[in-house]
C-alpha cells in the first residue's frame, strides 16, 4: 500500500509526527503523534495548495511516498462513530476522537 504526503523539504524526514503533536489538528490531539498522508498524489497536493495564496507550490515542499507492506494490519472506525458535526468548518473539535475497531 502506497500512501503520499506532500511536505516542506526541511519537515520531510524523519517521519515523526513531532509536528502534529504539537500543534494538534482535526484528527489528533495535543500531545499525539500523526503523519498525515492521502491516498494519491492530488489528495495530497490539494491538502496543502488549499492553505497557500498562491498560484503555484514554493519550490521547497516535495512530494513523498510511504510503502507499507501488503500484509500490514490495518484498523478501520466507521463514520457513525464521528459526531454528527464532523465534517464542518472550521471544524469544532481540536480534535475528533475515533474508536479504532
Amino acid at each position: 500500500m502506497k500512501v503520499f504526503r506532500l511536505s516542506l523539504e526541511k519537515h520531510a524526514t524523519p517521519l515523526s509526527g513531532k509536528g502534529a503533536a504539537k500543534y494538534g489538528a482535526r484528527w489528533n490531539a495535543l500531545g499525539i503523534s500523526l503523519i498525515y498522508t492521502a491516498q494519491n498524489r492530488s489528495l495530497a497536493m490539494s491538502e496543502v495548495a488549499v492553505h497557500l495564496t498562491i498560484a503555484r507550490l514554493p519550490e521547497h515542499y516535495m512530494m513523498i511516498t510511504i510503502d507499507f507492506p501488503e500484509d500490514i494490519k490495518v484498523k478501520q472506525s466507521t463514520e457513525a462513530y464521528l459526531p454528527a458535526d464532523w465534517q464542518a468548518f472550521p471544524h469544532p473539535y481540536p480534535y475528533v476522537q475515533v474508536p479504532i475497531l
